[in-house]
């Protein structure tokens, strides 16, 4: 064939390229960095959850207090204050505190109780609080589970979050990518 044409392309530094990319990116999960980004990151967004009394994965508002709930506040309230003058008529006590973070609560409240490990590229993050569970999905509790508590998710990734650890990860991905190219 007169005609034909071959032409042979050496692919060798390709290979070395994407042999490093591999290494660099296996070096990022093994190192925990992926994990760490995700760990700081569930921390911001639970942070936000408690501030803003919000559900991270919705941004739905978390549901008010049970009206006993509030009563029982504002005769705690009224008996640490009586005499004093502080208190407080209506239906509120003097210093509403932010939902599950009274300190009062067991432990000084839900939100110091929060941890967080990192294997690898994997972040987990919880309490080891008994009404921890409850509160995060919603259920029946109280002597002979009586009383229904609602949800209210604290803990997840909102989108401030998820949008944070997309640039994070792409920047130790681009870094990685020009490491192992000046390597080869």
């Amino acid at each position: 064939m007169p005609n034909s044409i071959r032409i042979i392309v050496d692919t060798s530094e390709i290979d070395k390229l994407v042999t490093g990319i591999g290494e660099a990116l296996a070096k990022l999960k093994s190192n925990g960095t992926i994990g760490k980004v995700f760990e700081k990151e569930l921390l911001d967004s639970t942070d936000r959850a408690f501030k803003n009394e919000t559900d991270p994965n919705t941004g739905e508002k978390w549901p008010e207090w049970a009206p006993s709930y509030v009563r029982s506040l504002m005769r705690s309230q009224n008996a640490k204050t009586k005499g004093k003058g502080k208190g407080r008529k209506g239906n509120a006590p003097a210093k509403m505190h932010k939902k599950l973070q009274l300190k009062g609560m067991q432990g000084g409240g839900l939100r110091s109780t929060i941890q967080t490990t990192t294997e690898d590229e994997q972040a987990t993050i919880g309490s080891n609080l008994d009404y921890a569970r409850i509160h995060q999905l919603g259920g029946m509790a109280g002597r002979g589970l009586r009383a229904k508590i609602p949800a209210r998710p604290y803990l997840g990734l909102d989108e401030r979050g998820q949008n944070s650890v997309k640039r994070k990860v792409g920047q130790l991905l681009r870094q990685a990518l020009a490491s192992a190219a000046a390597n080869r």
